[in-house]
């Protein structure tokens, strides 16, 4: 836009968006234009009418889902949250927390350390989970590797003995080091 500054905030990452979000629905009630001032919109090609328009739509978006001023866990895209998947839920929800906990943490509020501790047990909680399916797919990739060398032992077999013959103890055993090394069978 050569010159012209955006009459919309897309042009912004999602993070900031949300942090100026979070900023029009902060219980401290702040003014737009001291919002529009703090982060800088103007340097950002963001017009202060099209931030006013914004901040308009998104409070009176606030109103009409019943949030009171100083709830921060709304966000414009509310009322499209089923469209998020249960990642980027999650996301979304560590932010609006940490963002409510720094707010807190500002105001004097020593309730922030609630937060905190909220965060590092949802956070040991999601580590807890990702281990769980760590050691799932090691399970799945041990009884896959398992089942590779139980059908190679039996390829080896039936060439060894195909007319039904029996092996003898030191042939089977050779047969299963050659396989478990991966070796061709002699």
């Amino acid at each position: 836009m050569a010159g012209r500054k955006s009459t919309i905030l897309n042009d912004l990452d999602a993070g900031e968006r949300e942090t100026i979000d979070a900023a029009l629905a902060s219980h401290r009630n702040e003014p737009v234009a001291d919002i529009y001032r703090r982060f800088g919109l103007a340097q950002k090609d963001v017009s202060r009418r099209s931030f006013y328009a914004y901040a308009r739509r998104f409070r009176s978006k606030m109103q009409k889902l019943g949030k009171a001023a100083g709830q921060t866990n709304i966000h414009a895209d509310d009322i499209n949250l089923s469209m998020l998947n249960e990642e980027q839920l999650f996301e979304r929800m560590m932010r609006r927390v940490l963002i409510r906990g720094i707010e807190r943490i500002d105001a004097g509020d020593t309730r922030g350390s609630e937060d905190a501790k909220f965060l590092a047990q949802t956070l040991r909680y999601q580590r807890l989970k990702i281990e769980e399916a760590a050691e799932a797919r090691a399970e799945e990739i041990h009884q896959a590797k398992v089942e590779q060398l139980t059908k190679e032992l039996r390829e080896e077999v039936d060439k060894r003995s195909p007319n039904g013959e029996s092996m003898g103890r030191e042939e089977v055993y050779d047969l299963i080091d050659r396989v478990m090394r991966g070796e061709e069978a002699a």
